[in-house]
């Protein structure tokens, strides 16, 4: 499976190119960006909702429900991947959110100099 990121978000395909999965990425994201909706608040919304439809299906807690607000974000995020994955060409696939970096404590002074 093919995988791409934009330093924000993904996306992964089976069977396409790497320049193919960079422009359906690109199509994603513009296609959220146009909405004027934050594309962190549309890809949390839309992890929210998997989690709703985990809960329907008896596989998770419920954790926080979907605010019509979130729904409407999620169906964006919905669109989105569609239009990603017809950019690209792709029959399926995945987009979604990179999980922030942690940041990563060195050791700054050299011990016993």
């Amino acid at each position: 499976m093919a995988r791409v990121d934009d330093g924000l978000l993904y996306l992964e395909a089976e069977g396409v190119a790497e320049d193919q999965l960079r422009r359906g990425l690109s199509a994603a994201r513009q296609h959220i960006a146009r909405s004027g909706v934050c594309i962190e608040d549309a890809m949390e919304a839309a992890a929210k909702w998997d989690r709703e439809i985990a809960w329907e299906k008896g596989e998770a807690a419920l954790t926080e429900e979907l605010s019509e607000e979130d729904h409407d974000k999620a169906e964006l995020v919905e669109e989105a991947w569609q239009i990603a994955m017809r950019v690209a060409g792709a029959q399926t696939g995945r987009l979604g959110m990179l999980e922030p970096a942690r940041p990563v404590v060195r050791d700054l002074f050299e011990v016993g100099a």
